[in-house]
């Protein structure tokens, strides 16, 4: 694959410009997102170079990232998958809760998402026109 030939001539002839280089590299990787490499040997070709080029992704220090949410620290549920979660009951929901800070000072990339979810009763659902549309249908059956 081009782009992975390209890391490695960068990684070759100007080893020391290593921003430059981890810029490249997550590139690469978040262009799999919406694209493919190409076949099995360019994906292959891609991760040999990931690995084997700048910082080291695969450290102790790569994995570690930080999840503040509502001025607390949050732990993931496994270490394997990062995987966090966290639910507030309703009398506890506050403006600080609209503030969440992720932060990752080793080299390395992290990606996810952020859902907000609220359960209410049916009978106090009503029709909204904002950004959104929320309709209200029951069926009795």
């Amino acid at each position: 694959m081009n782009h992975a030939g390209a890391l490695e001539a960068f990684n070759t002839l100007r080893p020391a410009d290593q921003n430059f280089i981890e810029d490249m590299k997550i590139w690469l990787v978040t262009q799999k997102e919406v694209n493919s490499w190409g076949s099995s040997r360019g994906t292959a070709e891609v991760i040999f170079t990931i690995l084997n080029s700048g910082k080291s992704w695969t450290g102790a220090e790569s994995d570690k990232a930080t999840i503040v949410w509502g001025g607390k620290e949050l732990a993931p549920q496994t270490q394997a998958t990062g995987y966090v979660k966290s639910s507030v009951k309703t009398e506890t929901i506050d403006k600080n809760l609209a503030t969440v800070t992720v932060t990752k000072p080793g080299p390395g990339i992290v990606q996810g998402g952020l859902f907000w979810q609220y359960y209410e009763d049916l009978d106090k659902i009503k029709s909204s026109e904002n950004y959104i549309s929320v309709t209200k249908e029951l069926y009795k059956k």
